[in-house]
């Protein structure tokens, strides 16, 4: 670099950045370390950053950490649950980083064998039958592999699956992960059905679950749909995905996983 600056007086060389003190820059949002995000029963949050000195607070209970009343994240955090980790990087001298959301979502129960009842949309194919419980979850953004990966989708017919289990489980609640992207016709299920029993000629109706829709102009987002009901012994499970429909047009249902607990 100085024989540069000797021969090229004219242009002025940046050598890298030095936290001096005397520039104030805004600090990028935590990262996560975690390589899955879907668990079975328990998972250690880890979080970091690659700025030496940073302090990252957080929260379990959806609002927005602070540099006071959030805790401090030290990797000892071990959640068992369905939960929004929200996060944000602090250091002395820095402003600090905008809030950053991470989904932890439960699954307990993963079937011995799946199988798709109707074609899926053409485009968004994912891994068919094995997409549901693969614990690969989607993106936004067409240039993300996985947006382009991930999704299995519907349109044109229902999404319905049946999920066998060799020996029957109890399950107490079901949920779904979906995108919505409103201004590409991206929407959330119109109703989701979920029968169960003993066999797959010998199931009844667990629940009916119907999706609020989207306020107008509501941005791209990643939701969780869940419900409760009371527990269930089955071997045999069949979920059916309907899509939105307003007269005559029908709107996209993407799907990366399903939950079962």
């Amino acid at each position: 670099v100085t024989q540069l600056k000797a021969i090229y007086k004219e242009i002025n060389f940046i050598e890298g950045f030095k936290d001096d003190g005397k520039d104030t820059l805004k600090l990028n949002p935590p990262q996560v370390k975690n390589e899955e995000m879907v668990f079975t029963s328990t998972i250690p949050v880890q979080l970091f950053h690659p700025v030496r000195g940073v302090q990252i607070r957080f929260t379990l209970d959806g609002t927005e950490p602070d540099s006071i009343h959030s805790p401090v994240f030290d990797n000892t955090t071990v959640i068992d649950k369905r939960t929004t980790v929200k996060a944000k990087a602090f250091k002395q001298g820095w402003y600090s980083s905008d809030v950053v959301t991470f989904d932890f979502l439960r699954n307990s129960f993963v079937p011995d064998s799946t199988v798709l009842l109707q074609p899926l949309n053409s485009v968004h194919q994912a891994e068919g039958a094995k997409t549901f419980f693969n614990k690969k979850l989607g993106a936004i953004g067409a240039n993300n592999p996985a947006w382009a990966n991930f999704w299995a989708g519907v349109r044109n017919n229902n999404m319905e699956l049946v999920c066998m289990f060799n020996n029957p489980v109890t399950i107490s609640s079901f949920g779904l992960h979906y995108m919505l992207e409103q201004t590409t016709g991206i929407y959330p299920p119109d109703v989701v059905e979920i029968w169960g029993g003993e066999s797959e000629d010998k199931l009844a109706l667990i629940t009916t679950i119907k999706p609020s829709l989207p306020e107008q102009g509501a941005k791209p987002s990643l939701e969780t749909l869940e419900t409760s009901f009371r527990p269930h012994a089955v071997s045999h499970l069949k979920i059916i995905v309907k899509p939105h429909v307003e007269k005559e047009r029908k709107f996209l249902v993407l799907v990366d996983e399903m939950f079962l607990n």
